[in-house]
């Protein structure tokens, strides 16, 4: 999954091993050679494979490899070239380990809070291994990075719509183009090797230097929620009419809006519904979510008909003017007089 990166600088030795290993698998006599004295507690992290190796290093050394060979049936020989010797080996030290990425998935994940979502592909320079969803209607994928930089992160912007977060094993140089690209899309990128590291007994053990600089970056990049101050305004392009807006709920807090090429999910704060008592959503919210559910919709026969309902269209109808800066009644009575129907076009969560 990762290769070698002689750029980088680890103050974490098992992270520098394991990034050091092409797709961070190898055999448990490379393992124990790369992690020397750690090996003994970051064995719990190596998980075997059904593979064998064909070559392993000699004790100790980083660049002297032995040819193994069955000697006979279940016998394994490793050939020193140079020496002319054969030393038996034990069929445990060819056995190929790979690091065990879903337990470091679920680690990060209990630390910082985030929903595991490990997709994993063979040769991509990156793989997403959850999303971050600080509110409800808001959420930041997450990205570990598995080759360069440069190219973890230009798949990190190529895979998000918005923010992202890109954890990187160690201090990697970034170049100037890679560097204005994060900062375009507004990635946050972490250094695994500055606020992580395995103690003596295995356990990851976490700085708090990260989850300042996460918090941080969720606080910058999520929504104003406050009931007294709510962010409202869309970006209708001129000239628009009720009948060019389309609206989809993404789930019971968030709708993505379509108007010609302006589109984007928004909170129900963001729209001001919101109940500055509670900061929960207003009744205006729910009914829009129930003209959602009859697809624009309502009479008499709609399970939340109710006489409430004619006081908070009004309401409804006035905070979707102001949000959308439409002229025009946005929802409208039937022709029979006996139900509503947004002039808009609007879908519930599918």
């Amino acid at each position: 999954m990762v290769t070698k990166s002689n750029r980088s600088r680890y103050r974490e030795p098992v992270w520098k091993a394991v990034r050091s290993v092409r797709q961070s698998e190898t055999s448990r006599a490379h393992w124990r050679n790369l992690l020397r004295d750690r090996f003994a507690s970051v064995l719990p992290w190596l998980r075997p494979t059904d593979q064998y190796a064909t070559h392993i290093p000699k004790l100790g050394s980083d660049y002297v490899w032995h040819r193994v060979v069955e000697d006979s049936p279940h016998v394994y020989i490793a050939i020193d070239e140079d020496q002319g010797r054969r030393v038996e080996v034990q069929t445990c030290e060819m056995a190929i380990y790979r690091f065990d990425f879903g337990r470091l998935t679920e680690c990060l994940a209990a630390h910082f809070g985030f929903d595991v979502r490990f997709e994993r592909m063979h040769n991509d320079p990156a793989c997403q291994i959850g999303v971050d969803s600080p509110l409800a209607g808001v959420s930041f994928p997450v990205f570990l990075q598995c080759y360069r930089i440069s190219d973890a992160v230009l798949f990190a912007t190529d895979r998000s719509d918005g923010p992202f977060i890109l954890i990187q094993w160690g201090d990697e140089p970034i170049d100037d183009r890679t560097q204005r690209r994060l900062e375009r899309h507004n990635g946050l990128l972490l250094t695994l090797d500055q606020f992580a590291s395995l103690d003596k007994r295995g356990e990851l053990v976490f700085a708090d230097s990260a989850t300042s600089q996460l918090n941080a970056f969720r606080e910058k990049h999520l929504p104003n929620t406050d009931a007294a101050n709510p962010n409202i305004g869309f970006a209708t392009p001129a000239g628009c009419i009720w009948s060019d807006v389309s609206i989809r709920f993404v789930d019971q807090h968030s709708v993505r809006i379509s108007v010609h090429d302006q589109t984007g999910i928004y909170l129900y704060s963001q729209m001001g519904l919101v109940d500055a008592r509670n900061r929960q959503p207003t009744k205006q919210w729910e009914l829009l979510a129930n003209f959602a559910k009859g697809y624009g919709l309502m009479t008499w026969n709609s399970p939340a008909a109710c006489r409430k309902n004619k006081k908070r269209r009004e309401v409804l109808s006035a905070t979707l003017r102001a949000f959308f800066r439409i002229a025009g009644d946005p929802i409208e009575l039937t022709e029979d007089k006996k139900g509503w129907r947004c002039v808009f076009r609007i879908e519930p969560e599918s």
